[in-house]
């Protein structure tokens, strides 16, 4: 009996070690080594300048593409198309669009002229010298979110399916204002944009708590646990970070637009940043997991407690 009892663990050990292995590994993977991969840049010039810099450039981490006019290229950069421009001896990035891809675009581009200045035209403010910001802000709202959606699916499940709906609904319209009060206006960290954050965050606390209090309903606590295990492993780490996803490995970047994190990292960025560019696929992202999610809690629910958490 004693052997038992000293033994009667070794199956959280055995869940503590693999976690220990598998969360820093794929972590590490994710942010080690941040590397472009045919990172768009814009050339300004005779066709004899697209050459000479496809010529200069690592082709596996730098893509030269040809622009008529600096109007334009500058525009493609602030609209998040390319990240850096050269142009009349001038190299242009813009660190709104990513901090970590500006800086290493600007750095190649200095390689095909090293005389060439080179401006900032959506420079990052002072209280967010490295981007920072957007990802703290996502990443907490997730695991806010993850932590919710589990309790939910724990303890709430005694409850009638429409108390659960709209204790989700609630808390995603107002969850959103809340971050977006202490993000803005309690700290300072993204400012000019209130309603946009709110938005976005909303919607990202919507795909989140819906997708895995969804698979809690629909296939019991194993399923919310992947499903957060998932947006942790997966949702967190490919979204970029303080890197870029644009800098992380091939998987990495495959996966970043299309998980709610990572959709909505670029949504809050470009929203503060770049004057909302490019934001509505990343909330088409967002409402199709928060769409699916809802289906999966109504598909738990009718298909009867046999198939909900114990």
């Amino acid at each position: 009996m004693t052997f038992k009892r000293h033994f009667a663990a070794a199956p959280f050990v055995a869940v503590g070690l693999a976690l220990m292995l598998v969360f820093p590994a794929v972590f590490t993977a994710a942010f080690h080594n941040p590397q472009p991969a045919e990172l768009k840049v814009a050339i300004v010039g005779p066709p004899a300048a697209l050459k000479e810099a496809r010529a200069t450039l690592d082709p596996q981490r730098f893509y030269a593409v040809a622009y008529p006019s600096e109007r334009a290229a500058r525009a493609a950069l602030t609209q998040d198309e390319v990240h850096g421009v050269y142009a009349d001896g001038r190299i242009l990035v813009a660190s709104g669009s990513g901090f970590v891809a500006a800086q290493q675009a600007g750095m190649a581009l200095k390689t095909v002229s090293p005389q060439a200045s080179i401006e900032d035209v959506a420079p990052l403010p002072p209280h967010d010298a490295r981007g920072i910001s957007p990802f703290a802000t996502v990443v907490s709202t997730t695991i806010a979110s993850m932590v919710l959606a589990m309790l939910l699916t724990l303890v709430g499940g005694a409850h009638a399916l429409s108390a659960r709906l709209v204790a989700l609904a609630l808390v995603a319209a107002f969850g959103g204002i809340a971050v977006a009060l202490s993000a803005d206006t309690i700290v300072g960290a993204l400012t000019g944009d209130f309603w946009g954050v709110a938005g976005v965050i909303g919607l990202l606390i919507a795909a989140v708590t819906l997708a895995v209090h969804g698979l809690g309903r629909l296939v019991g606590r194993i399923g919310a646990a992947a499903g957060g295990l998932t947006l942790l492993l997966i949702g967190i780490t490919s979204s970029g970070g303080a890197v870029g996803y644009q800098l992380e490995p091939a998987f990495f970047r495959a996966v970043s637009q299309l998980m709610p994190p990572g959709a909505a990292l670029t949504a809050v960025r470009n929203e503060v940043y770049l004057n909302g560019a490019h934001v509505g696929g990343a909330l088409i992202v967002l409402g199709t997991w928060a769409a699916a999610g809802l289906g999966a809690v109504l598909a738990g629910h009718h298909r009867g407690r046999a198939f909900a958490p114990a």
